[in-house]
């Protein structure tokens, strides 16, 4: 894939990712965001990368789960 291809691939990725989390789809969102991750890593897109693990870290947060939540908030700020 182009370079370009690569980005929108994360972009829709976190999108969708978005659409699954504000409908309570969590495994589907998670899904989402690291398939969005990968794709942000390949093409070193650091705001992307960020948002994904930003995003990774909210959705534990709604579920209670404060270890993984800060495992990836921490992430986010690296």
């Amino acid at each position: 894939l182009a370079r370009n291809d690569e980005t929108q691939l994360a972009k829709s990725y976190i999108n969708l990712g978005n659409v699954y989390r504000n409908t309570a789809d969590f495994t589907e969102a998670i899904s989402c965001y690291l398939k969005a991750l990968e794709y942000s890593n390949k093409i070193k897109n650091v705001r992307y990368q960020s948002a994904c693990l930003n995003n990774l870290g909210e959705i534990y947060r709604q579920q209670n789960n404060l270890d993984e939540a800060l495992k990836y908030y921490n992430q986010a700020l690296e």
